[in-house]
């Protein structure tokens, strides 16, 4: 029986690759939408926000609230179960989701290329702040030493690795499958990842400018780990700088 349903759901996926692919994108977005706005939604609107909402609905959103732990390992198991199931009845290989070594080097060459602009960006809006820039003081503020830097840009890595894998080996082969135009798949894919990210619309932005040049490189070379270190050393330099502007700005107390 689990035989012929594994064949009967890989046929679907042949038969109707443009639908499954829908399908799939549709109910992982639905299990990261749960998991970062129905969950949070009594804390960060109903109480903080104060908005009115019948009791009935306060009190549903509170008991969800309440369970919150639970609700979201049960949402990040689903979300893994689910990737790894699609990709067990697809059979994706580990070259297509970048699952690679054999072009490190070449790969790793055109992320720097990104850095280097990233670089140049940067520098420019340093020139344009350069009154209100201080790093120095952002580091002191937040108490920051060599130790704790090399610890988050460790952690930014395997986070970065793990949000590209979800870009670009998940969102990006079915934006691809959908609408089988690389241009318009990769903006599909990178909108999609930066409504993630709502409401901050700094972030949304740098995440759709960000996702869509990693997808390029992705595709290009289709290598996820050079993108998910690049992605973790560039994610831990700009928070430590536009930090580092924001923070030099506020007035002091």
């Amino acid at each position: 029986m689990g035989a012929f349903n594994l064949v009967w759901l890989r046929w679907i996926y042949k038969r109707y690759p443009r639908g499954a692919s829908l399908f799939e994108l549709l109910f992982l977005i639905g299990l990261l939408v749960t998991y970062l706005w129905i969950v949070p939604l009594w804390f960060w609107s109903i109480y903080r926000l104060n908005i009115a909402v019948p009791d009935s609905v306060s009190a549903f959103f509170y008991e969800i609230w309440l369970e919150k732990n639970f609700i979201r390992s049960f949402l990040i198991a689903s979300i893994v179960c689910f990737i790894l199931a699609s990709i067990y009845i697809r059979r994706t290989s580990p070259r297509e989701m970048g699952l690679t070594t054999r072009n490190i080097w070449i790969s790793g060459r055109d992320c720097i290329y990104l850095v280097l602009i990233i670089c140049i960006c940067a520098i420019a809006i340093m020139a344009i702040s350069n009154n209100y820039l201080s790093i120095d003081g952002y580091l002191s503020k937040q108490k920051i030493t060599g130790r704790t830097l090399l610890s988050d840009i460790f952690v930014a890595i395997l986070s970065g690795t793990a949000q590209q894998f979800l870009l670009q080996s998940f969102i990006l082969q079915r934006t691809l499958a959908i609408f089988r135009n690389k241009p318009t798949a990769i903006l599909c894919s990178s909108f999609v990842f930066c409504l993630i990210h709502a409401p901050n619309i700094i972030l949304m932005v740098a995440t759709m400018i960000f996702g869509t040049a990693c997808s390029f490189l992705f595709i290009r070379n289709r290598n996820i780990f050079t993108i998910g270190i690049m992605h973790g050393v560039v994610q831990q330099a700009l928070r430590i700088f536009l930090a580092s502007i924001i923070l030099s700005i506020l007035p002091r107390r």
